[in-house]
């Protein structure tokens, strides 16, 4: 199963368009001034660590797209498939 933990830097509208399509997906997130800022070192693959893995979704994307590809990902595929690796969403 994948989770997801967003950071401050996710818009809402990403996390509640995906809730609202799967309201089952696990997605840990704040919304207001209580967000829990996640900061992922951008060296930890180079120093022996392990990573459940990083999505990359830049501010301008298109927000469909984006929940298109984050609910596909959650739907079709394990936990497991994503370890150490960095992935921008959507795909360019």
């Amino acid at each position: 199963m994948v989770r997801f933990l967003a950071d401050a830097s996710l818009r809402d509208a990403i996390v509640r368009g995906c809730l609202r399509r799967e309201p089952t997906m696990d997605f840990l997130w704040r919304i207001g001034p209580t967000w829990r800022v996640c900061l992922i070192p951008r060296c930890w693959p180079t120093l022996g660590g392990s990573s459940p893995g990083v999505f990359l979704v830049k501010q301008h994307a298109p927000i469909a797209e984006v929940i298109d590809a984050l609910v596909l990902v959650w739907a079709a595929s394990d936990a497991d498939e994503w370890r150490d690796r960095i992935v921008e969403i959507p795909a360019p």
